[in-house]
């Protein structure tokens, strides 16, 4: 006859990946739940928020980064892997990051096609942190980490040196349409095909337009000068990327708990989550942001485009 120890199974490595997966998941909806209770609790009813009358510095990238946000994608994870899955890249491509931050865009890039990605910021903690991914992926024969200013092309890159595809992701929606001009004509002189994920406005309304930017860069205490899909794909147009080979646009949804999730993962989500829970300003400052994004919700949105010169 068989004991009672005896007769209870012993867990193999599978049912420990079903059980850990399970957890996982239940603690995903559990802090998920707890930052939307958080949002709603201090959601203002009226149809107006009153931010502070002076938003302090910092603005609101280093906000991010201090909270634990390693990527800022205006669509989420989903909208980029679309987006780059759509480009067309192969091994061997070689691929151009502007303001890449930790570059986890383009260390993708290598990952799933083999392209060769160089990673440009200005920010030096954040390229040593992109070094130190990108060896303990052991992709260092693929990616090369360089800093560089994405509105100093004509300094950063030599006359001869070009790539298959240059991209960015939320990097040039805080600038007026001058300077994003300027840009796009200075990196058509060195690549074929050009990558963006941006934030647009869904919205024709000029004044819809003024009132949302006004109100989006009290609270993110920086430029916000978004651009309807029209005009994102005339300004790469103009440009010399002429053939839009691809068009995506959807809500906005970068402070969204389960977009944190799929873009940061649970360990990177739930360090957020601590960090919003035991750092007022910091929580204050997120949740002002999503707040004036809610209240934005028909006027902004993400844009991704595939643009080339052919």
């Amino acid at each position: 006859m068989k004991s009672a120890a005896s007769a209870v199974p012993s867990l193999d490595m599978y049912s420990f990946l079903v059980i850990s997966l399970i957890l996982s998941a239940f603690v995903c909806s559990a802090a998920a739940f707890a930052f939307d209770r958080s949002y709603q609790k201090q959601k203002n009813d009226a149809n107006r928020i009153t931010l502070e009358k002076d938003m302090p510095e910092p603005n609101f990238h280093v906000v991010l980064q201090r909270i634990g946000k390693t990527v800022l994608r205006p669509g989420g994870n989903e909208a980029t892997e679309k987006v780059q899955a759509m480009a067309n890249i192969h091994a061997g491509d070689t691929v151009l990051e502007l303001s890449a931050g930790l570059g986890k865009s383009g260390i993708e890039l290598a990952k799933k096609y083999g392209a060769k990605v160089t990673l440009t910021d200005m920010d030096t903690s954040r390229l040593e942190k992109a070094t130190d991914l990108v060896n303990k992926l052991g992709l260092s024969n693929l990616i090369t980490v360089k800093k560089m200013d994405m509105f100093d092309i004509k300094s950063a890159l030599g006359p001869g040196e070009k790539f298959d595809v240059a991209q960015t992701e939320a990097s040039l929606t805080h600038y007026p349409r001058s300077r994003k001009a300027k840009f796009f004509n200075d990196i058509a002189k060195h690549a074929d095909k050009f990558i963006l994920h941006e934030v647009c406005f869904k919205t024709e309304n000029k004044a819809l337009q003024d009132l949302t930017k006004k109100d989006m860069s009290k609270v993110l205490n920086i430029g916000f000068v978004p651009e309807t899909s029209e005009t994102w794909q005339q300004l790469l147009s103009d440009a010399g990327f002429a053939t839009i080979n691809y068009v995506s646009t959807g809500d906005l949804v970068l402070l969204d708990p389960m977009s944190l999730i799929k873009d940061e993962g649970v360990l990177g989500f739930a360090n957020i989550v601590f960090n919003a829970t035991t750092q007022p300003y910091l929580r204050s400052r997120m949740l002002a942001t999503r707040r004036t994004i809610s209240m934005h919700s028909t006027e902004l949105g993400y844009i991704t485009i595939i643009a080339s010169k052919k």
